[in-house]
């Protein structure tokens, strides 16, 4: 099963001094703006909380868990989370923060986008395949925009399973416009890169195994955002709410939370 955790990002840094570790603070303070050292610390400590639940510990050793974010390119603590018991991913939006768990044999992403009222030029050359602007161009505005964030949200959290990001260019993956069969609610990413070419035959070794596919499911968001989950394998996925999840960790502060804000999957 993936626990994914959507909230707001105020609901989240209600709790953050609970669970947030010094180095969050560290790299959050880092930010170059405020929206931005609010959304880090958000999503690090959204993230713990999960992992928290996940990992059968109290709140109190939320900011205890060893989560690593090494970036393989330079070697500073801003990559993707990654932890020794746990599949991690995480994403934050203006306003929201999106983080998902799974069993540490799995791949997951997750992304969460707020839908703008226009895209910059050339957006559907870089993010869609020419399929998908096909089936754009018969939507009328604003739906076009918002179908157009759904999509890239999609292609983001695809990337992210294979841990390579936008180093491939979006236009190359194709979302199945329709879902699964075998998989109720999940659209399989034509395109996208295995997590299972990470280990690849090495000389006189075993054969490497047969790359998994990947497939990607919406997530149903209230007001102005499109969220999305990938994955390896498709499967449950249980989505929290911050009460939901903090009553299960034994805390829950006054945070003011609007139980209408978020809905379940689609």
């Amino acid at each position: 099963m993936i626990a994914v955790l959507a909230a707001g990002i105020d609901e989240v840094l209600d709790a953050a001094s609970m669970c947030a570790s010094e180095d969050d603070r560290v790299m959050a303070s880092a930010r170059r703006s405020e929206e931005l050292r609010r959304r880090t610390l958000a999503g690090r400590a959204a993230l713990r909380l999960l992992a928290a639940w996940g990992r059968g510990l109290p709140l109190e050793q939320a900011s205890e868990l060893e989560i690593s974010r090494l970036c393989p390119d330079c070697g500073r603590q801003h990559g993707q989370p990654r932890s020794a018991d746990l599949a991690l991913s995480s994403s934050t939006s203006t306003g929201r923060v999106l983080v998902a768990i799974a069993d540490p044999a799995d791949a997951i992403g997750v992304d969460i986008e707020t839908v703008p009222r226009q895209l910059w030029a050339g957006f559907d050359a870089y993010a869609l395949h020419p399929d998908e602007r096909a089936r754009a161009s018969d939507l009328g505005q604003p739906a076009a925009v918002a179908a157009r964030i759904g999509t890239w949200t999609a292609k983001e959290a695809a990337l992210k399973v294979s841990g390579v990001g936008l180093r491939t260019e979006p236009s190359s993956l194709r979302v199945d416009e329709h879902p699964d069969p075998e998989h109720t609610g999940w659209h399989r990413v034509h395109g996208a890169p295995s997590p299972d070419l990470a280990g690849a035959r090495t000389p006189g070794g075993p054969a490497a195994p047969t790359p998994s596919p990947v497939s990607v499911r919406m997530l149903a968001v209230r007001g102005s955002a499109r969220a999305a989950v990938a994955a390896n394998r498709p499967q449950e996925v249980r989505l929290w709410t911050m009460p939901e999840l903090l009553t299960e960790l034994g805390c829950l502060p006054d945070t003011g939370y609007d139980v209408g804000e978020l809905s379940h999957l689609t």
